[in-house]
């Protein structure tokens, strides 16, 4: 039997992620991780079925994937939106990573992001990788400063949006970082009760939307929130070559906590800095909070 997308998703809702990931016959992880793509047969069993509208690329493959791990760690936390944050966020992290090669948990080396080299936002940082994540010896610290966070926090929606973004800031893991963060401010509107606007907008490619531009745009502005929330210790020079520092990896970390702790102790004065306020804005005028979930969405120009 061929899978069109909406024969996919009802698979999905009738079957574990293991089952359906077994009924591929497909052999993901070693496909991105370009280590061993698996046999011949294995990769055109995989391709046909599927109801693709061209042939897939590999960049194609990772966008099922992610969507078809993301529609189960999605179910998972609305099934538990009662659990504790840190049992949430491992769990998550789990569902994401499910046989896609790699480690789990706090990653083990330095990590930067922003890499956006495709497009044009009118700033030369924005072609490369030019903010750091939390150095990997105070990711467990973070990780717990960030869960206390979400279990004391007041329960409003701009403190989800935060939670979410200092997730990002913090950057965890080694993938999948960008995922996580919207799927647990989905999982604080649930847990808190709001309604309306509990999930964020994907672009087509299933990444977080992307409006604007230059200091207008969702990822300068994304930016300048993670920028503020690590005091610039997360900045990379781009004359430094990329290097970090112990001093600089403590400093971010300081910040990153001490914001975490504000929120925990019920202060909200970060909802009036500047660059909170301006990306809260944003996101709400440009329509990046939607009412329902995305899931899926993004697949509809690659399947029937």
């Amino acid at each position: 039997m061929t899978l069109t997308l909406s024969t996919l998703m009802a698979r999905a809702e009738a079957c574990t992620l293991d089952e359906l990931y077994a009924a591929f016959g497909y052999d993901y992880s070693r496909s991105v991780t370009f280590d061993d793509p698996g046999s011949d047969l294995d990769r055109d069993r995989f391709v046909r079925s599927l109801a693709w509208r061209t042939p897939p690329t590999l960049e194609h493959v990772k966008r099922l994937f992610n969507q078809i791990n993301s529609f189960y760690a999605e179910r998972w936390l609305f099934a538990h939106s009662s659990s504790g944050a840190a049992v949430a966020l491992a769990e998550v992290n789990r569902l994401l990573l499910f046989r896609q090669g790699k480690a789990l948990g706090p990653r083990t080396r330095r990590i930067g992001y922003g890499y956006r080299l495709h497009l044009d936002f009118m700033d030369p940082r924005r072609r490369m990788k030019w903010l750091a994540g939390a150095g990997p010896s105070a990711l467990e610290r973070l990780l717990m400063a960030w869960s206390n966070a979400a279990e004391r926090c007041n329960s409003i929606r701009a403190n989800a949006i935060v939670l979410a973004m200092f997730l990002i800031a913090i950057h965890p893991y080694v993938d999948g970082n960008g995922r996580a963060a919207r799927l647990m401010y989905s999982w604080l509107c649930e847990r808190w009760g709001l309604r309306g606007k509990n999930w964020f907008e994907e672009g087509s490619d299933g990444e977080l939307l992307r409006t604007g531009h230059g200091s207008n745009s969702t990822e300068y502005l994304m930016a300048q929130v993670m920028i503020a929330f690590g005091g610039g210790a997360n900045v990379i020079d781009p004359g430094s070559g990329g290097r970090r520092t112990v001093a600089d990896d403590a400093q971010l970390a300081s910040r990153l906590a001490d914001g975490m702790c504000s929120l925990a102790s019920g202060d909200d004065s970060l909802l009036s800095e500047a660059a909170v306020v301006n990306l809260i804005a944003h996101l709400e005028a440009e329509g990046h909070l939607r009412d329902s979930s995305p899931r899926f969405e993004s697949l509809h120009s690659l399947l029937q």
